[in-house]
């Protein structure tokens, strides 16, 4: 019979974290769970901490990606889930921390069998706890809401077996960011039962080099993976009609212009890309006045810097 729990971890070179996310599942005051790592070729010495960890609770096992499964944590994630047996899964990330009773709390709400169990969360870096930093994740209008990232989840929640067992894809292994929003917005459209608890159960750590540290920096290729992202839900909303097309045409316009006012401020060599993409986005939704303005303004504050206003969405 299976675990309660499996809590499912991708890694890659984390020697100096993984211990830290790996006491805290050991740390729990319920012990029925199993903790599966797959490393992705980590070429520190987090190999030699999965090993120690390994020999140290037999609960907790480790696994090489295979050749055959894409690199990345997508793809480590897919693979885990078909290691684990628990009844209820929850995906973790190998720098983030569980709290102690987080277990004991998400298996009190299991016996009304939800399919997804979504709790809050504390932010951290490596100054301490962000208390200013606050963890929004319920709506009345969950899934439009979700789309423009006024709520998010993360990769944390915890979701039932069988509710996973009858989805046609779990992680995207094409996607290199906004993976986890992409996950839990697909989840959404098959209408999961949901159970919340309304206190921080697990620690979510915040680095320098995330994605949205690197929008901010005007990073081509970060932006590219987040749009094509944003891009294959308004292929799936054509079909499924869980929220209106529009909606996202319209988030994805805010954040070409966003995008390319930051450009245009820092002088960015990239800003005639930012500014292509978009008019192509103004284009689809048929908005003209729009472009007409995004023109004159991207010109205007090209040439006299002036005209900011102008590019507002």
């Amino acid at each position: 019979m299976g675990k309660t729990f499996s809590v499912l971890i991708p890694v890659y070179n984390r020697e100096h974290l993984i211990g830290q996310t790996l006491d805290s599942i050991l740390s729990q005051t319920w012990d029925d769970w199993e903790c599966i790592v797959v490393d992705d070729g980590s070429t520190d010495g987090t190999v030699r901490q999965l090993e120690a960890y390994a020999s140290r609770d037999k609960r907790i096992k480790w696994f090489a990606r295979p050749e055959d499964v894409p690199k990345g944590p997508n793809g480590c994630r897919n693979f885990a889930f078909s290691k684990s047996e628990g009844r209820y899964v929850k995906f973790f990330d190998s720098d983030d921390l569980l709290h102690p009773d987080a277990l004991l709390e998400t298996a009190a709400v299991t016996a009304d069998q939800p399919d997804v169990i979504v709790s809050a969360l504390n932010f951290f870096d490596e100054t301490g706890v962000l208390a200013g930093r606050k963890h929004n994740y319920r709506s009345d209008n969950l899934i439009a809401d979700y789309i423009c990232d006024k709520i998010s989840w993360y990769v944390l929640q915890t979701w039932k077996r069988s509710f996973l067992n009858g989805q046609s894809e779990l992680f995207d292994v094409r996607l290199r960011h906004l993976d986890d929003w992409d996950f839990n917005l697909r989840m959404l459209y098959s209408d999961p039962k949901i159970a919340y608890i309304d206190r921080p159960l697990a620690s979510y750590r915040v680095h320098s080099d995330s994605l949205s540290q690197q929008v901010g920096k005007l990073n081509l290729g970060e932006i590219k993976s987040e749009f094509e992202a944003r891009e294959k839900h308004v292929m799936l909303l054509s079909r499924n009609r869980k929220a209106p097309v529009a909606l996202v045409r319209k988030y994805i316009r805010k954040r070409w212009a966003y995008i390319l006012r930051q450009g245009l401020l820092e002088r960015n060599s990239e800003a005639p890309y930012f500014f292509k993409k978009l008019l192509e986005a103004q284009f689809r939704s048929r908005d003209f006045y729009a472009m007409s303005r995004s023109v004159i303004g991207y010109f205007s504050f090209s040439l006299f810097r002036k005209g900011y206003k102008l590019l507002q969405p």
